[in-house]
């Protein structure tokens, strides 16, 4: 089976859906570490930390991703 024909122009349309997502992902890790909460019990303070620290890495990384396919893509 041939594979099937591609529109050119889906690529134009992947570039521009980028820049609002990293735009998001960007707000969003800066917006999670003002966010950092204080539970009090410092093992329980510790796990939350790690899992801020996670989201806001994980976040930071989908930015990194989208930014680097951003490059890739004819625009």
């Amino acid at each position: 089976m041939p594979p099937a024909r591609v529109d050119p122009a889906r690529p134009l349309l992947l570039g521009a859906d980028l820049e609002p997502l990293r735009e998001c992902v960007r707000a969003a890790a800066e917006e999670v570490l003002a966010q950092f909460p204080t539970v009090g019990d410092r093992e329980t303070q510790a796990v939350v930390d790690g899992w801020v620290d996670q989201l806001a890495d994980l976040l930071r990384e989908i930015d990194a991703t989208a930014t680097e396919l951003a490059l890739r893509v004819p625009s």
